[in-house]
């Protein structure tokens, strides 16, 4: 058996497909990864598989007349490409996990009748998903807002922690970092650490690291002892195992991962994502009574009120979150692909 996989363009979309391709691999199925020369998939996909294909492809969201009409060109140029490799490798199926490639890879397969598969990550549905819903076999979706409800493919978490094993407070900004949040903790340093009595680790973004450590010891000329800000680190998971607290943003994969881990957490949507699906995120675990969630231009205003409120009301979260089901591993959408291959007339 041959599954094409593809979706890419930002980490959301990419992190679960690679956890899926990973999955199937690890299974005995031959895969094989669709992206884009643009996204996040041209600098990492080497380290997931070496059978893929990258276009050239570009989104029309939020884009000019001229530049719509480039993608589209560029979306048609794509699918031919895709017909010749299908006739070529002859895959069972093709999953698409949302972004612009993934629209050249289901639209390729559809061309050859190939069984077609969608996930959608978030709690608001992309454009790309929307529209192929239309042409696909089965549709799963993280938050239940596209066919079945299969949670978000991702990776193993650590085993849970109890809650007096819970020792710091985690920032994240997300893979390139929140200035918004860097912000926040920038000029309440002095206030978090005090308050919070705990150490703090903050993400603060590979590309936003220098600029940022440089306001740090212009303001307050030392790294205090118990504050640890990083730009990546591999054992994230662990942290947010450990955490008894979070500030974050809220794209689906760490929304997940924080609530898999059962961690109370205060998000800060980021208020310029597609059809504002960070605030759907962050929304719908606020009304499971597992996290709080405020508008960025509120908490630009009353960050440090909104965050004390959040710091000592935090454990009443504690029994909503333990309550709460989470499914992060990707065995759950594999096994529903499989058995609608396998069921298929």
């Amino acid at each position: 058996m041959k599954i094409i996989i593809s979706g890419g363009g930002t980490g959301g979309h990419f992190y679960p497909a690679m956890s899926t391709l990973q999955e199937f691999t690890a299974r005995g199925i031959e895969t094989y990864y669709i992206g884009a020369t643009q996204g996040i998939e041209a600098q990492l996909i080497q380290n997931f598989t070496p059978q893929h294909t990258l276009l050239e492809l570009s989104g029309v969201l939020g884009k000019s007349i001229g530049q719509r009409i480039t993608a589209l060109r560029q979306l048609a140029a794509g699918v031919v490409t895709l017909r010749t490799l299908y006739r070529s490798i002859k895959p069972d199926a093709v999953i698409g996990f949302g972004g612009y490639a993934s629209a050249a890879a289901l639209l390729a397969g559809a061309t050859q009748r190939i069984p077609l598969f969608l996930h959608e990550q978030n709690s608001v549905t992309g454009l790309t998903n929307t529209l192929l819903a239309k042409i696909a076999t089965a549709t799963f979706s993280a938050f239940g807002n596209l066919g079945e409800t299969v949670g978000l493919p991702l990776r193993q978490t650590p085993p849970l922690r109890p809650w007096s094993e819970r020792q710091h407070l985690l920032i994240l900004g997300g893979s390139q970092g929140s200035i918004s949040l860097n912000t926040f903790v920038a000029h309440s340093l002095p206030q978090l650490i005090e308050h919070t009595g705990v150490p703090i680790y903050h993400q603060v973004g590979g590309r936003n690291y220098e600029p940022y450590m440089q306001e740090i010891m212009a303001r307050y000329q030392t790294i205090p002892h118990n504050y640890h800000p990083f730009a990546f680190r591999d054992d994230i998971q662990e942290l947010m195992a450990t955490a008894c607290g979070a500030l974050a943003r809220s794209g689906a994969s760490s929304a997940f991962e924080l609530m898999a881990a059962k961690v109370p957490t205060l998000f800060i949507p980021f208020p310029y994502a597609a059809y504002d699906h960070q605030y759907g995120n962050a929304d719908y675990f606020s009304r499971e009574g597992a996290a709080q969630v405020c508008r960025e231009a509120d908490f630009k205003v009353h960050g440090w009120e909104v965050f004390a409120t959040f710091w000592e009301g935090r454990e009443a979260m504690v029994p909503s979150l333990e309550r709460l089901s989470v499914i992060t591993l990707p065995a759950t959408l594999c096994d529903r692909v499989l058995s609608k291959l396998h069921n298929k007339p």
